[in-house]
């Protein structure tokens, strides 16, 4: 996370954009560098490729960008485009779309870069992976028509940006229950079979079989809140069982048979956690770091009913009835869960926009915590001193940057 500190008026706002437009592999972004007017600006990614804007040499063009990437084997690749005004003129902009340049370009840059997320002071969220790709080729031969998606900027509303998150955190279980499901390999059933045409249950003793039961079935009841609060397991059945096994003797014969029935779908439950734990951890992340900011409302999730906002008295919330500070502060968490899945740059302007002090101090470090392990990067502007909290990498620009 990088903050930019500085008063008003020292071009932050400039500067955020012209990031956001260096990184977004759009035709729009090339026309907005133009109304920007930055001299020079260099972006060096990890992988060792740099995005440039200067001065075009041409003395008709406005501006020139460049990409430079290095290659394992030969010389760098230099891929440029010359902007010049007629590009920029909306009457022209199906004409640009279709020079081979801008093209190359642009669908260049789409390869090396992940995309970036752009929150500017108006609290819309813009997105550089709004269409892909950027271009759609109508033709396989080498003198292509390109065509422009129109752009859309998503997120308007508060409602919109909690209903993506929510499907996304829909995707995430999906996608860990079909991977738990190929991994199953024979299955539960199977398993059962083969244990008690083996004879596996009869080693053991009744007392001992019951406490075995026993332990695996009071380890998954331990955790059980935790999953269920969001609807990703059901414990009914195992707590049916406990209920069972403590109303029977602890030495009856049937434990023996009885557990080589019931322990590998104990097994199989266990299994369906463990492979659940990042889904829960990432859900519980961003319900527990929003709650922590709200009062007299609290935010849920569960698999069947998605996002909910619930006043004191349990009454269902509009999203868009929430003051200013709580759709902000909502606002710039759920994009930054949603940024995780493409390790995205998230841009912010002014992020101390509407919150009070207490909510200053402590947003970056929610911002981070909803993001961690994922490889999302943060980018910000504000001149708010509060704001910076604990946070060790602040710029503080001059007059001449």
């Amino acid at each position: 996370m990088l903050l930019i500190y500085a008063e008003n008026g020292m071009g932050k706002t400039n500067f955020l954009k012209t990031v956001y437009h260096l990184l977004s592999p759009r035709l729009e972004s090339l026309q907005a560098l133009a109304d920007l007017h930055v001299d020079e600006m260099k972006i060096s990614l990890e992988s060792g490729a740099t995005i440039s804007l200067s001065e075009a040499s041409d003395a008709d063009a406005l501006f020139s960008c460049q990409l430079q990437i290095p290659q394992e084997f030969d010389d760098d690749l230099l891929v440029e485009v010359t902007v010049r005004q007629e590009d920029i003129d909306s009457r022209a902009f199906r004409r640009a779309s279709r020079r081979h340049d801008i093209y190359k370009y642009l669908n260049t840059l789409e390869e090396i870069v992940n995309p970036a997320v752009f929150v500017g002071d108006d609290r819309l969220i813009h997105s550089s992976s709004e269409s892909s790709p950027p271009y759609r080729s109508s033709s396989p031969n080498e003198n292509r028509h390109w065509t422009v998606d129109k752009p859309q900027i998503p997120g308007q509303s508060l409602r919109d940006s909690l209903d993506a998150v929510g499907r996304e955190f829909m995707n995430q279980y999906i996608r860990t229950v079909s991977k738990d499901s190929t991994r199953a390999g024979e299955g539960v059933y199977v398993e059962i079979t083969k244990r008690v045409l083996e004879g596996n249950a009869q080693k053991l003793l009744a007392a001992d079989a019951r406490r075995s039961l026993l332990d695996q079935v009071e380890s998954l009841l331990e955790e059980a809140p935790i999953y269920e609060t969001y609807g990703l397991v059901s414990f009914n059945q195992v707590r049916r069982i406990k209920q069972m096994i403590d109303e029977t003797r602890v030495n009856h014969q049937t434990f023996r048979p009885l557990h080589g029935i019931i322990e590998p779908y104990l097994s199989s439950m266990r299994d369906k956690i463990d492979t659940l734990v990042d889904t829960q951890e990432l859900i519980d992340t961003f319900v527990s770091s929003v709650n922590s900011f709200l009062e007299r409302k609290e935010l849920r999730f569960s698999i069947s009913e998605g996002i909910r906002l619930r006043g004191r008295n349990q009454e269902e919330i509009d999203p868009d009835g929430l003051s200013s500070g709580e759709k902000h502060l909502l606002l710039l968490l759920s994009h930054s869960v949603l940024a995780r899945q493409a390790g995205s740059l998230v841009i912010i302007d002014e992020p101390e926009l509407s919150l009070g002090l207490r909510w200053q101090r402590k947003l970056l470090s929610e911002l981070l915590r909803c993001t961690e392990g994922s490889g999302v990067r943060f980018l910000m502007a504000s001149h708010s001193v509060q704001i910076m909290g604990d946070l060790d990498d602040v710029m503080r620009p001059t007059e001449a940057w």
